[in-house]
């Protein structure tokens, strides 16, 4: 089996070309014409997922205090990109019931060590509507019986932090009034019965390679 062999100028290291090793097996390496280029390997990083975080949320939550924004308890995760040139791409998932008629609508908040809280996938500015990540009706009725159930809504972000410190990334929940009940993983009611249901939501981010 004949190969070509460059040896680098000075003492470097070498580069060998060789031929299949069967007649059978005949390959063509053809260079562009214009250009230069990098050969990728399987150690380059590019375009890969290079970690994955998670926070789950099993448990039920109720909000009966005034509108405004307000946590989710247990819709948090932390990651450190190790790259600045990182991307992090997020979805969320928050299953819910809110109380006459009021839609529920959710903010994803980035915090980069410990810093500012940002507001981040946002509508633009509107008048007097409410600036939202994502929203989803979560299930609007009086409750009770076979329609008190619960819908989820969801996002996702394409994030571009340009950090390798600490980012922390969670999800708030936009209250309109104080005469509304917004639940999380649960119904309105929340009857013992097998005809109310409890739901999971979750939060994860990756970090993809630039």
């Amino acid at each position: 089996m004949s190969s070509i062999k460059l040896t680098a100028d000075s003492g470097g290291g070498t580069f060998e070309i060789k031929a299949p090793s069967s007649s059978g097996n005949t390959r063509v390496l053809t260079l562009p014409d214009t250009g230069n280029a990098t050969v990728l390997t399987t150690d380059t990083s590019v375009g890969k997922v290079l970690q994955v975080l998670q926070a789950v949320k099993t448990g039920a939550q109720s909000f009966t205090v005034s509108g405004g924004t307000h946590d989710i308890s247990g819709l948090t995760v932390n990651i450190t990109p190790s790259s600045s040139s990182s991307k992090i791409y997020i979805m969320a998932d928050v299953g819910g019931h809110v109380h006459n008629s009021q839609g529920g609508a959710f903010l994803l908040v980035r915090t980069i060590s410990g810093g500012s809280a940002t507001n981040i996938n946002t509508a633009d500015s509107a008048g007097s509507r409410r600036v939202s990540s994502f929203t989803g009706t979560l299930y609007t009725g009086d409750g009770g019986g076979a329609q008190d159930i619960t819908l989820t809504a969801n996002c996702k972000f394409l994030d571009s932090p340009n950090t390798t410190s600490q980012v922390n990334y969670k999800i708030m929940l936009q209250k309109q009034s104080s005469n509304d009940l917004y639940c999380i993983n649960r119904t309105e009611s929340d009857n013992d019965t097998n005809d109310e249901s409890r739901t999971v939501s979750q939060i994860t981010v990756m970090e993809i390679a630039a």
